[in-house]
């Protein structure tokens, strides 16, 4: 029964509202994303980023010391690590074990000049030390000059570098980060510390509040961002969905046309993206089915033909299986009796035995004869035989077989003509393509009336050498010759009785040409038949010898 697809009634659900519900799932679980995992994830970005930052930083520092304390070098490197929201301290242990505070934040120690910005020209006079302002203690970014008070703080914070062992952790590494706390927790700092020229040591320390204040800060900028993408892009989906979804619509509705085998149906789609091929697929799609059920109707017409064919064939196998069931049952017969009789003869009737001996070995000449012919074509029909080629004369081997067979035509008084031109070199497996000769040879002497001829003859052209097997005779019927060279099939059955043909010889030539590759077949000729086959002529190359 055929049902007829009404696509617009089964939607429920189509593509437009599908995908304006994908893209704002998307934007919302990204939206989500960034509020659940933004503040740790980003937090943890920038710090990664801002301890790379520190040790580039350090690095310069260092490189910059070395060239001189008070050089516009190391005055530059300072300025440029302390404005990123950095600390710097310079520090050393005299030989009494105090701690000395060689810079801090960017008011020297221990320096013959103070450094000078690199913002201004002039140099900044250092104060008295009664007169030097004090500081703003967790004021991060703001420089000062501490007192004495604020020496002691600094100093005591200072001291947890040697208590902890630091000092000597550098003996072996580049860089000590202090990043965590004894309890794996985040410091409200994060320290850097590195060795300097001298025995002096190098401190950066910048808070963590900063890091997390950014990271805070693009988490929000990231969700701002995705709530306006989320409503302009919902509002764009719309109108794309709906441009999207009405070519669609207009394809489903041709496919379901051409699922009721109504092939007229066309998509008029014009655009040059997917859609467009798409469209243009169905179109030939539907023009392919349309050939395809015209080529399935021709096929099933042709397998028609062909189980006809197999039915006919299965039938000439009976009747072949038949012939031959009674074909040996009669010399079977002939020989037990004779057999029989031969054994009750006595020693006086020596040539009555010698007739029966005659009989019993004619008769089991002909059961050889043909056991071998059902085997050979066996052998062929199932890929048993594996050729062996070789470059031969083919004019030299019709020469011989016609010349073993010369007494087969004369008791009918047959004429044989051989029209061989000059010499001829193919390539084939030798010993089927004298079967071959044989077999069609003996075909024309059987079915070639008394007093007939037969005539051989090859020729040559296009790389091919044509053999062909003319005698006279009457002509093979149509319908006949298109089987002629089917196993077991026999054209005039009283006849090949008399001739003791049983269809085998064709169906050899038929196997043995096939496995040659190589094309055969028979015609009608005015007085005649002719059967004829092909064979390929052996490239020799340039043998002569300079």
């Amino acid at each position: 029964m055929n049902v007829r697809y009404d696509g617009q009634r089964r939607i429920r659900f189509g593509i437009q509202p599908k995908l304006f519900l994908i893209v704002l799932a998307v934007l919302l679980s990204n939206i989500l994303i960034l509020l659940l995992m933004g503040s740790t994830v980003f937090e943890q970005l920038y710090t990664r980023n801002k301890i790379q930052e520190l040790k580039a930083g350090a690095a310069n520092i260092v490189g910059a010391f070395s060239g001189g304390a008070a050089g516009d070098e190391f005055v530059a490197a300072l300025d440029a690590v302390e404005t990123r929201n950095t600390v710097v301290h310079i520090f050393h242990r005299d030989e009494s074990g105090e701690i000395q505070i060689d810079y801090n934040s960017r008011r020297g120690f221990g320096l013959e000049e103070p450094p000078v910005p690199p913002e201004s020209g002039a140099p900044v006079p250092e104060p008295a030390p009664e007169e030097k302002p004090a500081g703003q203690k967790g004021e991060w970014g703001k420089f000062y000059f501490p007192q004495r008070d604020e020496q002691k703080i600094i100093k005591k914070y200072l001291e947890q570098f040697y208590a902890s062992g630091i000092q000597q952790e550098l003996e072996n590494q580049r860089y000590v980060i202090l990043d965590t706390d004894d309890n794996h927790k985040p410091r409200a700092t994060i320290s850097l510390y590195t060795a300097l020229p001298d025995g002096n040591y190098l401190s950066l320390e910048t808070p963590r509040q900063y890091i997390a204040e950014t990271a805070e800060l693009a988490v929000s900028a990231c969700a701002t961002v995705s709530v306006f993408t989320l409503m302009i892009g919902g509002i764009l989906l719309y109108f794309i969905s709906r441009r999207i979804v009405q070519p669609v619509t207009e394809m489903q509705r041709a496919a379901g046309r051409i699922a009721d085998l109504d092939f007229s149906a066309r998509c008029t789609t014009r655009s040059k993206d997917e859609l467009g091929m798409l469209a243009g697929a169905i179109n030939e799609m539907s023009d392919s089915l349309q050939e395809s059920i015209r080529e399935l109707e021709n096929a099933n017409q042709m397998l028609r033909d062909d189980l006809h064919r197999s039915e006919q064939q299965d039938q000439m196998r009976k009747r072949f299986i038949a012939n031959v069931s009674h074909d040996f049952k009669t010399p079977l017969t002939l020989i037990t009796s004779y057999a029989d009789s031969l054994r009750d003869l006595d020693d006086s009737q020596r040539e009555l035995r010698e007739e029966y001996c005659g009989i019993i070995r004619s008769e089991g000449d002909k059961m050889t004869h043909l056991v071998q012919s059902l085997l050979n074509l066996s052998r062929l029909e199932s890929g048993m035989v594996q050729l062996v080629k070789m470059p031969f004369s083919i004019n030299e081997l019709i020469q011989e077989v016609t010349r073993r067979h010369t007494i087969l035509a004369e008791k009918k008084r047959l004429t044989v003509e051989r029209v061989l031109p000059d010499e001829l070199i193919v390539e084939a497996d030798y010993q089927r393509i004298e079967q071959v000769v044989v077999n069609l040879f003996e075909n024309a002497v059987k079915y070639t009336p008394e007093g007939g001829v037969i005539r051989v003859s090859t020729e040559c052209a296009g790389g091919q050498c044509t053999v062909k097997l003319y005698n006279t005779g009457s002509p093979i019927p149509q319908d006949d010759m298109d089987r002629l060279f089917i196993s077991f099939y026999r054209t005039d059955r009283s006849r090949d009785l008399q001739t003791h043909s049983y269809g085998l010889g064709l169906a050899i030539v038929r196997s043995i040409m096939e496995l040659h590759g190589q094309p055969y077949g028979v015609r009608n000729l005015p007085g005649g038949v002719e059967f004829w086959f092909s064979l390929a002529v052996a490239d020799l190359g340039d043998d002569t010898e300079e």
